[in-house]
């Protein structure tokens, strides 16, 4: 059950700042800025509970109490559950997971579902306008960016990178509802401008295991062109690129950084 829970609590595509419980209602930090809200609003409570207790002893019949010092808390916890609700998942009322699920949520309707092993996003080439087009993307899905890697921020020996290249987008990602995401990146020059009418996008599988990866980089790969091999990508994730042999595009990747050892 344990790990069941911390599989739920990882499984964060959105990089929300808060899940929903899976014991009860409410949320459960899990990235560093949900922690670092929730011990805000714990240490200002306190702070606030202090100053009461000082208050009442000093003028305990004093009518003044509620307005001075609990009137301060409510807009405070209203500020947090504001927060959460902005930058977390829905809460929901549920205790424990599911029979046969590794992770338990609710649509924002409130119909039960499941977060799948697999998806799949999909992956659009630009003409150097990546980020413009996200950003249009953005103001129309809402979210924000949980990842944007330019060029120029993995240039080096290895990987030289021309100067009208040096602020293109390599990789760019908006989450949009659950576990889906847009993906996009800009085509450097010296691979030539892509139609706009075809050959733009490639089809993104995310898994959650390395082996997985490989399985299917091995299998859809097969008879067909690998342009990446597996391996660490620069934003830090298990990566790889090819056209299967029908010509379609298809990027593999998986959150653990590197392949299994041979």
């Amino acid at each position: 059950m344990f790990k069941k829970h911390i599989e739920y609590l990882r499984d964060n595509p959105q990089q929300r700042w808060f899940k929903r419980k899976i014991w009860g209602w409410g949320w459960v930090p899990v990235t560093w800025q949900g922690w670092l809200t929730t011990l805000a609003y714990a240490a200002l409570a306190s702070f606030l509970a202090l100053m009461r207790e000082e208050s009442i002893a000093g003028d305990p019949d004093s009518g003044s109490n509620f307005l001075v010092l609990g009137l301060p808390f409510i807009l405070l916890t209203a500020a947090f559950v504001s927060i959460a609700y902005w930058k977390g998942e829905r809460p929901a009322w549920q205790w424990g997971l599911q029979s046969g699920e590794n992770r338990a949520g609710r649509t924002e309707s409130g119909t039960r579902y499941t977060f799948p092993m697999t998806t799949i996003s999909p992956w659009i080439n630009f003409n150097g306008n990546a980020e413009e087009a996200f950003t249009f993307y953005k103001s129309v899905f809402g979210g924000e960016f949980t990842n944007m890697v330019r060029f120029k921020d993995v240039a080096g020996p290895e990987l030289p990178v021309a100067e009208d290249d040096a602020d293109k987008l390599m990789q760019i990602v908006l989450p949009i509802s659950g576990s889906n995401a847009l993906i996009g990146n800009d085509v450097p020059a010296f691979m030539g401008a892509v139609s706009e009418n075809e050959n733009r996008s490639k089809i993104r599988v995310l898994v959650e295991s390395k082996e997985e990866a490989e399985r299917i980089c091995n299998g859809l790969s097969a008879g067909g062109q690998v342009e990446v091999p597996l391996g660490e990508s620069a934003w830090g994730t298990c990566f790889s690129m090819f056209r299967d042999k029908y010509g379609i595009e298809w990027v593999v990747e998986s959150s653990a950084a590197r392949p299994a050892e041979a």
